[in-house]
This record gives structure tokens, C-alpha cells and sequence, in this order.
């Protein structure tokens, strides 16, 4: 399957980001989709969670809080 955009769309993207995921997502596999259209976006892999899982993780919120930290928004 394909991503709902373009690899051109999202090389057009100038904000930081960074993608999580859970581990035992069944939609991980657009995450690789992303790598290869946005190598530079770091992704974090959320342990022992699917897709909704990962949304109210605390692997999340601490993933979520770190990039915040580099990018300087906190």
C-alpha cells in the first residue's frame, strides 16, 4: 500500500519531525514508506504496543518530550 501523500509532499516539509510507532503496530510497515521518502526523520519504535497503544504510552510521551528538547520548543 501506498502513503495518503507523495514523497514530493512530504520533501517539502521544513518542520522537524520525528515518527513513533508501536512495536506491534499492524501499520508499522508505512514507517518504511516514510524512511525512504524522509531518511533524515528519526523514528521512535514504542515497546510491547500496537497503534493505539502507542497513542497513551508513556514510550510515547517520553519520545514525544525528547523531541521536543532537541528541536528547543521546551
Amino acid at each position: 500500500p501506498d502513503l495518503a501523500t507523495s514523497a514530493e509532499l512530504l520533501a517539502k516539509v521544513e518542520a522537524p519531525v520525528a515518527v513513533a510507532v508501536g512495536a506491534l503496530d499492524p501499520l508499522r510497515f508505512t514507517v518504511d514508506r516514510l524512511r525512504e521518502a524522509k531518511p533524515d526523520w528519526p523514528v521512535q519504535v514504542v515497546p510491547a504496543v500496537g497503534h493505539v497503544g502507542c497513542m497513551l504510552s508513556d514510550g510515547l510521551r517520553s519520545a514525544v518530550l525528547a523531541h521536543l528538547r532537541r528541536n528547543s520548543a521546551i
